[in-house]
């Protein structure tokens, strides 16, 4: 079966851990932390402090939605599945770094 654009940029067809995309300095999901965002701040001339701010408000608002929405959305278990396991390997979302 052949899988459309749609489905290669899917969550649930990601074979490994790295994001299609390049956060500031890497695609890995494990070097998503407040440092790459640091770095990404500098590159784009932002505030850090803001960016740092905004960023942990974002995951903790994500977070709480999450967990009480997640199973109300339109979404299969395997897409959820995949949600729930690729924010565990989020420094940014799991305070590991």
């Amino acid at each position: 079966m052949s899988r459309t654009a749609a489905d290669k940029s899917g969550d649930p067809y990601i074979a490994n851990e790295k994001s299609t995309l390049t956060f500031s300095r890497t695609k890995d999901f494990t070097g998503f932390t407040t440092d790459e965002l640091a770095h990404l701040s500098a590159k784009a001339n932002l505030a850090k402090r803001l960016v740092l701010d905004t960023a942990n408000e974002t995951v903790a608002l994500f977070m709480e939605r999450w967990e009480t929405e997640k199973t109300n959305l339109p979404m299969h278990n395997d897409v959820v599945g995949a949600i729930d396991r690729h924010l565990t390997t989020l420094p940014i979302v799991t305070g590991k770094e």
